[in-house]
């Protein structure tokens, strides 16, 4: 039985950040690191708009635009941790 039944409201309900566990890496003044965070935040805002822009769209449209951003954002994770893991070194 659960006891508590979370819900996520307000006007950003559809972007949240989860807490990863593990050792923090230092923050470094890196220019390569800025660079792909920057990136990150621009593509995170074009799926915001995407998003927003789901009820003009035809469902088929909707879907394979979303899931390019997606496949673009995981790589894009996948080359900021790498970045992370070798200024950590």
């Amino acid at each position: 039985m659960a006891t508590e039944h979370p819900r996520i409201e307000g006007d950003q309900a559809g972007r949240f950040a989860l807490a990863r566990l593990g050792a923090q890496v230092p923050v470094r003044d890196d220019v390569q690191l800025r660079q792909l965070m920057a990136q990150r935040s621009e593509l995170n805002t074009e799926i915001d708009a995407l998003r927003l822009r789901r009820d003009a769209m035809t469902p088929d449209d909707y879907q394979s635009e979303l899931l390019q951003k997606m496949l673009s954002l995981a790589m894009l994770e996948d080359e900021i941790e790498q970045r992370e893991g070798d200024l950590a070194q």
